[in-house]
């Protein structure tokens, strides 16, 4: 709930609404840190367990998802409206 109040308040500002990708990458970057700190205090799944590096399937999910967000954060404006 959290994360859409930010993404409401920050999509009601003309700077950063005009840059493509902006408010998605916003999204998926908060998305992703709440769902591997969730991670943190939820059992792993029964038929996965730990994984790699300590991680759930969800942490592992989540760093994509994190660094594309990222991506869409930084990456230079090429559009603009």
């Amino acid at each position: 709930l959290l994360l859409f109040v930010v993404l409401y308040v920050l999509s009601r500002n003309e700077k950063i609404s005009k840059k493509a990708g902006l408010l998605t990458g916003i999204f998926m970057v908060g998305y992703a840190v709440a769902r591997g700190a969730v991670e943190l205090v939820r059992q792993p799944d029964p038929h996965l367990g730990i994984l790699t590096g300590g991680l759930t399937m969800g942490q592992w999910l989540s760093i994509p998802v994190f660094l594309f967000g990222l991506y869409l954060i930084l990456r230079p404006n090429k559009r603009a409206m």
